[in-house]
């Protein structure tokens, strides 16, 4: 099968992010499992990258800089993904499926290019904050308008969780037969337990019998990090502690200001961007992740922490309850959003019982392996994509 991927955003190692590093595993297994794959995103070493990408003229990051900067970076990289999209498919080249990631940049030049050629198309729709603004009875937002825009042209809209499905259907007046949940997954045989991270600790001068926790994603006010700075000045006079917190963002510069004004840079180390291969190493050198974000609760970062076998907590957003309902209660901890003191309890919790930590880290395991490989997650793909191929 050829298969041409759209994503707004640039790949790792040019950008690291959940979505463009979904897109470039996906990318490789799928190319591994014989499909051709070209990948259109706008990077400037496409030869890097083990299939073919298409190159788009870079054009800034959606959404990284807020509403203002969102609209002036749109309309430019519409037209950049839509050139691409079209040089390519009218010039001789064929694909069997096209897949949009996100529905704003990729989503709506993908709309496009079926009005053009007719192409079998699905999207994937990772937004998080159109089930919250469901749940919560919120009128449609002007993001939300953005995107439904582009969905109507897709034969298949994916989503990874019920709770995304119903909000969909329902907002956007969608057939919920065209909407399908497939979980999000990683690569096992990547992270996994076991996997030397001393040096880790060497690196960043930790304390080799002192607990260490964990935070890695994007440094935002969205993501709770300074909900987790708050938490953690409440769990030193307790206990002796550490924590990194890894990756960049727009809060990186207000997080270590925080950090020295709480009185607890001492015990807090900021390390920015970690490249792709040290991901496993540092989650294995953690006691304990922790993602304390306010609203993308159930993302890739988690399951990566739970395929290395890490105790994790996290928050009690509708979506991780849904993921988590009525699983045993030493497979993860939640947290309320936002409330510190809490989190500051349950870290305490797991620092004082190993066994526990341990018990966790190998159901949070056993939990990927049982859903959420990437093997299982591409086969399921391929399912779907021969379903809007088919259909009429």
């Amino acid at each position: 099968m050829k298969i041409f991927m759209a994503c707004d955003h640039p790949l790792p190692p040019e950008l690291y992010g959940g979505i463009q590093y979904y897109v470039l595993k996906l990318a490789e297994s799928m190319q591994t499992a014989g499909h051709q794959v070209e990948v259109f995103t706008p990077v400037r070493n496409p030869a890097r990258y083990p299939f073919h990408v298409n190159a788009i003229r870079p054009y800034g990051i959606l959404f990284a800089e807020g509403t203002l900067a969102a609209l002036r970076t749109y309309p430019l990289g519409y037209f950049r993904m839509l050139h691409g999209l079209q040089d390519r498919l009218h010039n001789g080249s064929k694909c069997d499926i096209l897949h949009a990631h996100n529905p704003f940049i990729a989503g709506n030049a993908g709309r496009q290019i079926i009005k053009e050629t007719g192409v079998p198309a699905v999207l994937t729709y990772y937004g998080w904050d159109t089930a919250e603004n469901h749940l919560h009875h919120v009128g449609i937002t002007w993001t939300e308008r953005l995107a439904r825009l582009s969905l109507k042209g897709y034969r298949k809209i994916i989503v990874y969780n019920q709770m995304t499905k119903e909000a969909l259907g329902e907002r956007f007046d969608l057939n919920q037969d065209d909407i399908e949940v497939l979980p999000l997954a990683v690569d096992t045989d990547f992270f996994k337990p076991n996997i030397p991270g001393d040096w880790v600790r060497q690196k960043y001068n930790i304390p080799a019998d002192k607990p260490l926790v964990l935070f890695l994603g994007s440094i935002g006010k969205q993501k709770g990090v300074q909900i987790l700075l708050h938490a953690f000045k409440e769990l030193l006079p307790k206990v002796e502690a550490y924590l990194i917190i890894a990756g960049n963002g727009p809060f990186r510069e207000g997080a270590t200001q925080l950090s020295s004004e709480l009185g607890i840079n001492r015990y807090v180390t900021f390390t920015g961007g970690v490249p792709e291969e040290e991901l496993p190493a540092h989650f294995n050198t953690c006691d304990i992740f922790v993602n304390p974000s306010l609203d993308d609760c159930y993302s890739l970062v988690v399951l990566e922490a739970s395929a290395c076998g890490r105790a994790v907590i996290g928050t009690d957003h509708p979506i991780m309850l849904e993921e988590y309902a009525g699983s045993d209660p030493d497979h993860i901890m939640l947290c309320p959003r936002g409330d510190s003191s809490k989190l500051a309890q349950v870290i305490l919790e797991l620092i004082d019982k190993p066994k526990l930590r341990l018990t966790m880290g190998e159901k949070a395991r056993q939990k990927v392996e049982a859903r959420h490989t990437l093997h299982q997650y591409r086969d399921s793909l391929l399912t779907i994509y021969e379903k809007a191929i088919n259909k009429k």
